[in-house]
């Protein structure tokens, strides 16, 4: 975290990453959200930032939330493999 934490102090845009780090090696999904959303924030219709959105309301059980941005993530009919699967 404190690599992280020294991009964010250089100017570099890390909420994706924070994002990663709670959902995959904190199982922490809650702490995630608040970066998800500041990414979304600041570029809604980002296919990865909606992806990641995506992957935070699942694991914390918000389906419906889930699928409004699996459905943002997906316009571009990407073969993207973990957003396959997410989808099914």
């Amino acid at each position: 975290m404190d690599m992280l934490a020294d991009d964010v102090e250089s100017g570099h845009q890390m909420g994706l990453e924070y994002v990663e780090v709670y959902l995959e090696l904190l199982d922490d999904p809650a702490s995630a959200l608040p970066y998800a959303t500041e990414e979304y924030t600041a570029r809604p219709d980002n296919i990865d930032v909606n992806h990641a959105l995506a992957r935070v309301y699942k694991a914390m059980g918000n389906q419906s939330k889930a699928q409004e941005h699996l459905q943002k993530a997906m316009r571009t009919n990407s073969k993207n493999p973990e957003l396959l699967a997410l989808a099914q």
